[in-house]
């Protein structure tokens, strides 16, 4: 039923109104045509040219290392190209050693508190059980008007895993482990293979995120359990 509950979700973000009165008609971007019978009149019809479907959250990375940073360049890339309709920020402690090699469509931000404040799904790819479970705990602890959905790409213990999805249900937040497998060419190109663990409330937006990443993605369970397979 993950299907259902995407498709429900989908339909509320991109409900509008439009009231058609006999001869009106209204195309979309995609050449999709509605219109009130018996037929369309010369001059009646309404384009909505800037109608976008839009990628369900703003996303941001954190830790832009060796295979941060091309995961970021590979989210803003696809922004740039008109395939998602988001912004994509990046934090790295080092942000400026690696400015240069940021796309230029990310949103540079200088703390951690500044980037999980605008964006709904922040990834992250950082060095060990420490670091990451500091930085879920700034980032539970930031206010945000949506719930946050928290994607750890780094490799952690399975036991810090849980600590982490639990830190965040506390605060109304959801959190998938997606660790991965291939190198940083394999990332920049979006073919890294990535195994990925969730509770269900968050599986379906997880796996619709990730897919953005890579068409790869194996789920393995709830939270811990990916991290255990890698």
């Amino acid at each position: 039923y993950d299907a259902l509950k995407t498709f429900d979700r989908l339909c509320d973000e991109l409900r509008f109104s439009v009231t058609l009165s006999e001869g009106d008609g209204v195309i979309f971007n995609n050449q999709r045509f509605l219109h009130s019978r018996p037929q369309v009149k010369e001059g009646r019809v309404i384009k909505y040219s800037s109608f976008h479907a839009p990628v369900p959250d703003s996303l941001g990375v954190i830790g832009l290392g060796a295979m941060g940073l091309p995961l970021c360049n590979l989210l803003a890339s696809l922004s740039a190209d008109g395939k998602v309709n988001t912004e994509c920020g990046g934090y790295d402690i080092d942000l400026k050693s690696i400015s240069e090699d940021l796309n230029s469509e990310v949103t540079r931000h200088e703390s951690v508190t500044s980037l999980c404040k605008e964006a709904d799904t922040l990834f992250l790819f950082l060095p060990d059980d420490s670091s990451t479970e500091l930085c879920v705990e700034e980032i539970a602890n930031t206010p945000h008007p949506r719930q946050r959905l928290v994607i750890n790409m780094g490799t952690i213990s399975p036991e810090c895993s849980k600590r982490l999805q639990q830190m965040l249900a506390s605060k109304g937040h959801q959190y998938c482990e997606a660790p991965v497998s291939g190198g940083p060419a394999a990332v920049a190109k979006g073919q890294v293979t990535i195994m990925y663990a969730c509770d269900e409330a968050a599986h379906a937006r997880a796996t619709e995120i990730l897919q953005l990443i890579s068409p790869k993605l194996t789920f393995c369970g709830d939270a811990g359990s990916a991290s255990a397979v890698k």
